[in-house]
């Protein structure tokens, strides 16, 4: 019986790690995309204009997620990524960093 609880935690602790592992990845790494440096930055940029810096992980803090303000700003955040904010903001580090 000892046996079987601890293969179970054990697994437990896998698709755990296994789930924060994932979750924490870059959405560009999720769907096996390359990403510019100038994606990645302006993707940053974005994160900070919707003030979601101001938050812990996810991972590590899941109680965050029950914040309104916090869901504000997530949302502020899906919203400038996939808006034309995003865009100006990749095509403008592109030409600061010349295509890198």
């Amino acid at each position: 019986m000892r046996k079987v609880l601890l293969a179970i935690a054990c697994v437990a602790t896998v698709m755990g790690a296994a789930n924060a592992a994932n979750a924490a990845e870059p959405l560009a790494v999720q769907n096996s995309q390359s990403t510019t440096r100038a994606e990645v930055l302006a993707d940053l940029e974005m994160w900070d204009r919707a003030g979601m810096n101001r938050y812990p992980s996810e991972v590590g803090y899941t109680d965050v997620k029950l914040n309104a303000d916090y869901q504000a700003s997530l949302s502020e955040y899906h919203r400038l990524r996939s808006g034309p904010e995003f865009q100006q903001a990749v095509q403008r580090l592109q030409t600061k960093l010349g295509n890198q």
